[in-house]
């Protein structure tokens, strides 16, 4: 964030860690000394082949039918073997989990040459594990592909905190570990199971939709754009028709509606008299910015995505979206678990605590007690 005082990431094109201007002139001396070493190239040099318990999967899962290849004409199976290319660079090399590892050996570069912790201040290191994220919308949660993925970051983690051991001392460091969202099975390997999945496209539909407006209101361009379930009206046109919003809003909630995977098409701005259950309101809202926000969100059935039917998608309401794990580690941590509803928004609140300092004023989490010190 702007706070921060220093942010990089894996460039495409070169293969190395980047920063921006807004917090550097120019790369830090430590930052191209670690480039000097071509890491990815080095990992680049070996085939990615599973760990043998990663195979133990059934062969449903492990069918090609349910993942995305990921390298064009090649099928979606052990072994990767993943080159850059004049076209994407190094982009696959996100998909491997050697772009994990390449992660822990830049954090632990960043750790020893900005002696974070080591100067009487409280530092927070923020480390992006992405590779599980692009493994997962690949070839999907079922996949061999994403088990080996998991087994070899734990590996990873057990080399970060061994170093974190070394550099700040055994429990003299605070870790907490979570994620942005989780991810439904791959659509078509649910189908296999017999169970009720499959896939929508709103994102090729936008010219159908806005046709089926024109031909109701004569008037082309009536619908932006779509994202994320949203779909983003020309209110501006709508208003220069004379005709109430709510009128077009409906008529397209009813075009929505002959989808049968939908099952819900609110408009945004009424969502507090949709009959929803609560939870399902309340995380809707939590989303929604007016200035941003589209006009009428949509819900489909549980287990649809939109995207195909192969890897898999997020960003519904259902609990294979939602529910991720959070695990807190080391400096005045007690031992233990809860098996109650948590949020990530929790976070913020309970480090603030943890630390005496003042909450962030937009925090909406509460502080997790269990893991305060007695």
């Amino acid at each position: 964030g702007r706070s921060g005082n220093g942010a990089f990431w894996f460039d495409d094109s070169t293969g190395n860690m980047i920063s921006s201007s807004y917090y550097y002139r120019e790369l830090p001396e430590w930052v191209k000394q670690f480039n000097q070493q071509k890491l990815t190239d080095e990992y680049l040099k070996t085939a990615w082949t599973p760990l043998e318990h990663s195979i133990h999967i059934s062969s449903s899962a492990q069918n090609e039918k349910h993942k995305h290849p990921l390298i064009s004409g090649k099928p979606a199976r052990f072994p990767y073997q993943v080159q850059p290319n004049p076209k994407d660079g190094y982009k696959k090399f996100r998909y491997l989990p050697a772009a994990n590892t390449y992660t822990v050996q830049f954090a632990e570069w960043l750790l020893q040459h900005e002696q974070l912790g080591k100067q009487g201040n409280t530092d927070m290191l923020c480390i992006s594990f992405s590779a599980t994220d692009y493994a997962g919308h690949e070839f999907g949660p079922q996949s061999p592909e994403v088990a080996d993925m998991y087994l070899r970051l734990d590996r990873d983690l057990a080399s970060l905190l061994q170093y974190l051991d070394q550099h700040a001392g055994a429990g003299e460091y605070l870790v907490f570990l979570t994620a942005d969202h989780a991810a439904p099975y791959s659509p078509s390997y649910m189908a296999d199971q017999n169970l009720s999945a499959g896939a929508v496209n709103f994102y090729g539909m936008d010219r159908e939709v806005d046709q089926f407006l024109q031909k109701k209101f004569g008037v082309p361009g009536l619908l932006v754009d779509y994202y994320g379930f949203q779909f983003f009206l020309n209110n501006q046109k709508i208003d220069s028709l004379k005709i109430p919003r709510e009128v077009v809003y409906d008529t397209l909630i009813q075009y929505l509606l002959n989808n049968p995977e939908v099952v819900h098409a609110i408009p945004l701005k009424q969502l507090h008299k949709a009959v929803l259950p609560a939870m399902y309101r309340d995380r809707i809202a939590a989303g929604y910015y007016q200035r941003r926000s589209g006009d009428i969100q949509v819900i489909l059935k549980p287990s649809y995505v939109d995207y195909k039917p192969q890897g898999t998608e997020h960003g519904s309401l259902f609990n294979y979206d939602t529910r991720v794990p959070l695990l807190w580690y080391g400096w005045r941590v007690p031992a233990g678990k809860s098996f109650r509803r948590a949020h990530v928004t929790d976070i913020a609140p309970t480090l603030s605590q943890m630390l005496y300092i003042d909450t962030p004023g937009a925090a909406a989490g509460e502080v997790l007690t269990e893991i305060m010190p007695q």
